[in-house]
């Protein structure tokens, strides 16, 4: 388990918004080697990460106006 709250490792500014446990050990995994990569890297996996989770938001709101 993360004992780490997502916000440390993906805000830049280091502000913690709420604690997040994963209990998916492979996404822990993941995010562990994200963490490890150099910074241009990292920030493309978190760009495409962004982009994903902009578009479901986009979906979820779109059903629920339907």
């Amino acid at each position: 388990m993360l004992n780490v709250p997502l916000d440390v490792l993906v805000n830049d500014e280091g502000s913690i918004s709420s604690e997040i446990s994963i209990k998916d050990k492979s996404l822990f995994d993941k995010v562990r080697l994200i963490d490890e990569l150099p910074e241009s890297e990292k920030n493309m996996i978190l760009q495409i990460i962004d982009l994903a989770l902009s578009k479901k938001k986009f979906k979820d709101l779109i059903q629920q106006i339907a």
